[in-house]
């Protein structure tokens, strides 16, 4: 089974007050 090059979970970005994003997930895979 093949396996993600980056996985990403529950990321939270705030740059500025009401602005950014909160609790993305990803996965990052080859090709």
């Amino acid at each position: 089974m093949n396996k993600p090059l980056l996985s990403v979970n529950n990321l939270t970005h705030l740059y500025a007050p009401g602005k950014g994003f909160s609790d993305v997930s990803f996965d990052l895979w080859p090709g």
